[in-house]
């Protein structure tokens, strides 16, 4: 699956994840969430090639490219 395909889901899982979980009180939980997004992706990008190799500068860049969503609260109880 393309990269950019790859992102379009993830954002919308992790949209979903916020809509979900995002509850006051709970930011920190929704950033340690989307550091762990980050580093599993990071991790299955580098298994697409046996040959090249997705460092973190490369992920740095990608993440700029194509950002996730920032963690947020969602509903105010």
């Amino acid at each position: 699956m393309p990269i950019r395909e790859q992102h379009r889901l993830l954002r919308r899982k992790v949209q979903g994840h916020y809509a979900y979980y995002g509850i006051r009180g709970n930011i920190r939980a929704l950033q340690l969430f989307l550091y762990r997004v980050r580093l599993v992706w990071v991790k299955w990008l580098r298994r697409r090639s046996q040959r090249a190799y997705f460092s973190w500068a490369k992920a740095d860049q990608l993440f700029q490219l194509l950002p996730l969503p920032a963690a947020r609260i969602m509903q105010q109880c």
